[in-house]
């Protein structure tokens, strides 16, 4: 991830560290975002780096969480900015929720600092975390999440996803490669997990 959506360094820093890590190329793949792929590709023409377009995408799914990854997409295809405005939208909903939220429950952030956090990026819960530690409200993000901003927190607001199904047929008709990322996150069994593989791949 970049700073388009909740890395901790920009395109130009992500391609020059890959260079000197000695990779040959990279993905990016940025949380509900496309953002970031002109300037990564920019910058990984100038290091001799070959660039995988992606983006992560966070599924509809209880009681784990679920993200895939998009990977060789076309950012612009038309399908699929149809389906990530949608998701964009949803998070611009959510955003300043979760700010009332927080507020309400006795923590005084404002939606202008979480944006300054972000550095003009897309909005997300590390965000809320980091104004959360900065302002001396939380000792961690890990921290932020379990006591803020986790599911069942008093800052935590749904936020819109895709089914399983629609974040796959969203990727495919970008002509993208769909790939379950972090799987433990899911939290189940290897049987469990096997299954659930089985039917993402149906």
């Amino acid at each position: 991830h970049s700073t388009h959506s909740d890395g901790r360094f920009d395109p130009d820093t992500l391609a020059r560290m890959a260079r000197e890590a000695g990779l040959s190329g990279l993905a990016l793949t940025d949380h509900d975002t496309v953002s970031g792929l002109a300037p990564m590709a920019n910058a990984c023409e100038r290091e001799g780096l070959s660039l995988v377009n992606g983006i992560e995408i966070s599924v509809d799914w209880e009681p784990g969480t679920l993200h895939m990854l998009g990977l060789f997409i076309d950012p612009n295809a038309m399908d699929f900015t149809e389906k990530l405005r949608f998701l964009q939208e949803g998070r611009r909903r959510r955003n300043p929720l979760m700010a009332a939220r927080l507020a309400a429950a006795g923590i005084p952030i404002t939606l202008e600092e979480v944006l300054a956090e972000s550095a003009g990026g897309q909005l997300g819960r590390p965000h809320f975390a980091a104004v959360l530690i900065r302002k001396g409200f939380a000792k961690s993000t890990q921290d932020a999440f379990d006591r803020w901003l986790g599911k069942g927190c008093p800052g935590y607001v749904e936020k819109e996803k895709l089914s399983p199904e629609d974040s796959i047929a969203m990727i495919r008709s970008a002509g993208g490669v769909a790939v379950l990322a972090h799987p433990i996150e899911l939290k189940m069994s290897g049987a469990e997990l096997e299954d659930l593989v089985g039917r993402l791949v149906r």
